[in-house]
């Protein structure tokens, strides 16, 4: 972040003290959990410019934070509140009792600069408390609500933009989820995960209403830990608007529920998408433009049949696109079916699998049978291997054997292959190590995390560059905190140097 050489700060500005002291906006970020005598200076400092506050609450015996919230609550535009409690140490949930008062307290006076407010509470507890709840919103101004561990809302501001509940406490029904996008109609972002999986028949008692409603300026949908038939419930009581991130996870009761994510009709995109990511139970997927995912989980009480199926394997004729493909449990007695699979995807230039050392082996095999013809443009293959508990496997110098050989074939093709395994799978490549070193057509490397999705780093990187440069001005700012806090100076010691004292 900084050059290693020292830097003539005394040749930037000779009066950084003046300036700091005199630059409201470097004390516009107050922390309650400090000493009063910091934070009133900070306070004195800022100027009553707007401000951002974190509070992490351990204690509620200190007035001086909610007399900052209280006092200033109309000049706050940022507001981050973290409840930590030891609940076993207190009598009668005093804690968030008092949290609810003082919330009533701090919502009298209307919050006209707030734009951005988080709660999360992680109360640690044996005993079962009251969450929090939020029963009222004096916020003109607020576009961005994140809750964490709370009660859902009665009522949201009409004016969010950005909203997420997660670990959501009690039960929230898609009914819940329609009228947040009904009450919201700028919402761009929506993320409502529970706490727990539903599954069967779900907590719809009306039918879907016959107007459906529309919606045209969300981008962005989680659902997570929804029974299937809440959300194909909301899915057809609103009109959503193309979304560049779509993320459901959903409680079955059965294999045979599957259809939500074999059923083309759930998301016409998966022909233009690039990027897979697929597992028995789950596909995500992404253009660069999109990324969407639908996931399926079923009760613990399921047992599942033997040999473990592969149910969203009939979706894979819906990519037709692919150049990027990663396959979690790959499974032997489908191998048939994933040829095929493959035989369909010309384009793909990047494998990765994830399987047991027996099943490793026999793809191995079968991929170098049909070599040069499956498969013509990989460029690169990533595979984990694990013990197999049904079979007897094969050493791990039999498949690299076969790894060194079908990169031997591609390499004489003039298509030459990168092969990766995790470092966990030290066997496999401490083998290949050895073999790359002397085989020039071997280009082996460890990777532990997959790049399987390169084409949608957005997802990832969004705003990278500012939250970059926001770190990099914070840290400046608490070094100038630091040094005013101590009553430092800085003194000339030579032409390029300058020490604090």
């Amino acid at each position: 972040m900084f050059p290693a050489r020292r830097t003539r700060i005394l040749l930037v500005c000779k009066h950084w003290r003046d300036v700091a002291e005199n630059t409201a906006k470097l004390w516009n970020h107050i922390r309650l959990d400090g000493s009063d005598r910091v934070t009133e200076r900070y306070l004195k400092l800022s100027r009553n410019i707007p401000l951002r506050v974190d509070w992490e609450i351990s204690k509620l015996d200190d007035d001086q934070p909610s007399n900052v919230l209280e006092n200033h609550i109309q000049n706050i535009t940022e507001l981050n509140i973290a409840l930590r409690f030891d609940m076993d140490q207190h009598l009668n949930y005093e804690p968030i009792k008092k949290f609810h008062q003082l919330w009533h307290v701090w919502s009298e006076k209307p919050a006209v600069q707030l734009e951005s407010l988080a709660v999360w509470e992680a109360c640690k507890s044996n005993l079962y408390y009251p969450p929090i709840y939020l029963h009222r919103f004096n916020t003109p101004r607020l576009r961005t609500l994140h809750l964490s561990s709370c009660l859902f809302p009665a009522q949201l501001p009409a004016t969010l933009q950005k909203f997420s509940s997660m670990s959501t406490s009690g039960l929230v029904t898609c009914q819940e989820v329609r009228e947040v996008l009904e009450t919201c109609p700028s919402l761009t972002s929506c993320v409502i995960m529970r706490e727990y999986c539903d599954s069967g028949p779900g907590h719809i008692d009306v039918e879907p209403s016959p107007q459906r409603l529309s919606i045209t300026s969300l981008r962005e949908l989680t659902l997570s830990k929804f029974s299937k038939t809440d959300i194909i419930w909301l899915l057809n009581s609103v009109s959503l608007p193309p979304l560049e991130k779509f993320i459901i996870v959903a409680g079955i009761d059965s294999l045979a529920e599957t259809e939500m994510a074999i059923s083309q009709d759930f998301d016409s995109n998966r022909e233009r998408a690039t990027s897979l990511r697929t597992s028995p139970l789950a596909l995500t997927y992404s253009d660069g433009s999109f990324l969407h995912s639908v996931s399926l989980r079923l009760p613990f009480s399921v047992e599942i049949p033997s040999p473990t199926p592969y149910p969203v394997l009939p979706t894979m004729s819906q990519f037709i696109s692919l150049k990027r493909l990663l396959i979690q449990r790959y499974m032997f007695h489908h191998q048939p079916e994933w040829l095929d699979m493959f035989r369909a995807l010309p384009h793909l230039i990047f494998l990765g699998v994830t399987t047991e050392r027996h099943t490793l082996f026999q793809l191995l095999r079968a991929l170098n049978q049909e070599q040069p013809f499956l498969l013509p443009r990989l460029k690169q293959l990533h595979m984990k291997g694990w013990d197999s508990q049904d079979r007897e496997d094969p050493e791990w110098e039999e498949v690299a054997e076969v790894v060194v050989e079908f990169s031997r074939v591609r390499y004489s093709n003039g298509n030459p292959l990168e092969v990766s395994f995790p470092s966990d799978n030290w066997k496999l490549s401490e083998i290949l190590s050895a073999h790359s070193s002397t085989v020039d057509s071997l280009n082996f490397t460890c990777v532990d995390e997959v790049d399987w999705c390169r084409d949608s780093d957005w997802v990832k990187c969004n705003g990278g560059f500012f939250v970059q440069l926001r770190m990099q001005m914070l840290l400046c700012v608490m070094m100038f905190r630091a040094m005013l806090d101590r009553g430092s100076t800085f003194r000339r010691i030579s032409p390029v140097t300058a020490t604090v004292v």
